[in-house]
């Protein structure tokens, strides 16, 4: 159950998978994965598999990517059924804009099932919209910018007048304006979210599983309602970890079974805390399950162009120049040259969900990178100015070999001090228990079930969904058997799921 510290693919606290003789030997082409190449290093030894990172052009069964152009690239490049870590479209289709025109677009169609997603609207175009559409029900609306990531730009406003005038001042061209949830469930006073991570597998057929293990970021200053006088205090309203880190109130957490502590904390921890405050944790789990599975398949609907206004097409960025690292795709969205893409690609997504007070769960966003570092940065102390803070080893042993491990993917080991751009101040950086323990269980997870399934399409055997994740971090959540559209079981109900949810 949520929660459970009886997990599968678990010893304690530590991703561990199971014994299995028959799991395939396989590889990964880890030259892209930029920041996630330290997880996958960790992965791939754990499992056996075979690490190649020479070059781009080194066959793998698995290539682990990034952007757009990569994906084209390995798409094309690759043998039949060597997977890539990227969905064709999704890149684009999660940024703020796009992914609030999908979400509105399912909500005009069914209100009551989509009604999770909060009332937004897509500015400049949509400002005489704004009021009519509820955007300013609560005295306050929260302004994105379309490209925005980690917080930044994120403003808090209590006008129409205001939120243009914050366009102007830091040239936005595009950005949504959503309704601020003002009475958000807390943990000890202060606001918080949870960052959900679902593997969507395949989208032909499509096939997407949940990470029972994620984390929560807590605001670093205790909530008020939004007023003038504090609608300028991020820490208070914005749960982003990149924002809070550098407020003098953050505050790190030790131990990762502690669920009320910390600007960062586990999930299964902060559910166990929940539910000693008597929160119905059950429903909890229901409403995530809910929201994932009727967001993943908008999500997939979006990128087969299933959904009227949403156009991949127009989305990829076919000989597009945005910067040196992406200067643009050489082939058409879904080129027959990609071979079967709707099969072979997978892709790992952040969820961001809050509740209000009232346990309603909302999606606020779906982050199509989401981290993996599994590092964080603790701030010199001037007496002690050049010694990095002391740690006491993991009381879970399996853990405690993954801390170890990964000291070597940190800036400095651990030890040197640090002037990079991930703290204001001099900093050390240091493996994160909570990080680790969720991100080992996100990436392991995810290299299990895409590893068993390469290995049955090999062998041409066909394995229910449920097999596939059997003793992984992983639940499956949305399984179809063809392209029927979603449907519910109970008309009105936000428990349950999409299509053939289970």
């Amino acid at each position: 159950g949520p929660g459970s510290y009886d997990r599968p693919g678990y010893h304690g606290y530590a991703w561990w998978p199971m014994e299995d003789a028959s799991r395939p030997k396989l590889s990964i082409n880890t030259f892209s994965a930029k920041s996630s190449k330290g997880v996958l290093q960790l992965v791939a030894e754990r499992l056996g598999w075979a690490e190649k990172e020479a070059s781009e052009k080194s066959k793998a069964n698995v290539h682990w990517v990034v952007s757009p152009e990569e994906t084209e690239d390995r798409l094309m490049s690759r043998a039949p059924n060597q997977r890539v870590s990227r969905i064709p479209g999704m890149h684009d289709l999660c940024r703020k804009v796009p992914f609030a025109v999908l979400m509105m677009r399912k909500s005009a169609d069914d209100p009551e099932a989509f009604n999770f997603h909060p009332k937004t609207v897509i500015l400049p175009q949509g400002a005489a919209t704004a009021m009519r559409e509820g955007v300013f029900k609560t005295g306050t609306a929260i302004l994105k910018p379309d490209d925005g990531t980690q917080g930044d730009g994120i403003y808090l406003v209590a006008t129409m007048d205001e939120a243009k005038r914050r366009m102007e001042t830091i040239k936005m061209e595009s950005a949504v304006l959503q309704r601020y949830i003002t009475k958000p469930l807390l943990l000890d006073g202060f606001k918080f979210d949870m960052r959900i991570y679902v593997l969507v597998l395949s989208l032909k057929p499509l096939r997407v599983f949940m990470c029972r293990e994620g984390l929560v970021r807590v605001c670093s200053i205790p909530y008020e309602k939004p007023d003038k006088s504090n609608l300028h205090h991020a820490a208070r309203h914005l749960t982003n970890y990149t924002l809070n880190k550098s407020n003098s109130a953050y505050v790190h957490n030790p131990d990762l079974r502690d669920g009320g502590t910390g600007g960062k904390r586990l999930l299964s921890s902060v559910l166990q805390r929940l539910k000693s405050d008597r929160v119905d944790i059950d429903h909890i789990w229901s409403e995530l399950r809910y929201v994932v599975a009727q967001g993943a398949r908008a999500l997939a609907d979006g990128v087969l162009g299933k959904v009227p206004g949403v156009d991949p097409v127009k989305m990829w960025p076919y000989g597009q120049y945005r910067s040196e690292r992406m200067p643009g795709c050489q082939t058409v969205f879904g080129d027959a040259k990609w071979g079967d893409w709707q099969r072979d690609s997978f892709h790992v997504l952040g969820f961001d969900v809050m509740f209000d007070n009232h346990l309603n769960a909302s999606l606020l966003e779906v982050n199509c990178n989401p981290s993996m570092a599994v590092d964080e940065v603790h701030i010199a102390e001037a007496a002690n100015y050049n010694e990095c803070p002391h740690r006491a080893p993991q009381p879970d042993a399996g853990l405690e070999a993954w801390m170890q491990a990964s000291l070597a993917l940190c800036k400095g080991r651990g030890v040197r001090l640090c002037r990079c751009l991930s703290h204001h101040q001099p900093h050390f950086h240091s493996p994160c228990a909570i990080d680790l323990s969720a991100k080992m269980a996100v990436m392991g997870g995810c290299m299990d079930i895409v590893g068993r399934d390469i290995a049955n399409v090999k062998n041409g055997v066909t394995i229910s969904a449920e097999e596939l994740c059997r003793s992984t971090p992983y639940d499956a959540v949305v399984i179809d058997k063809g392209d029927d559209l979603p449907s519910r079981a109970t008309p009105g109900s936000r428990a349950g799921g999409a299509g053939d949810a289970v």
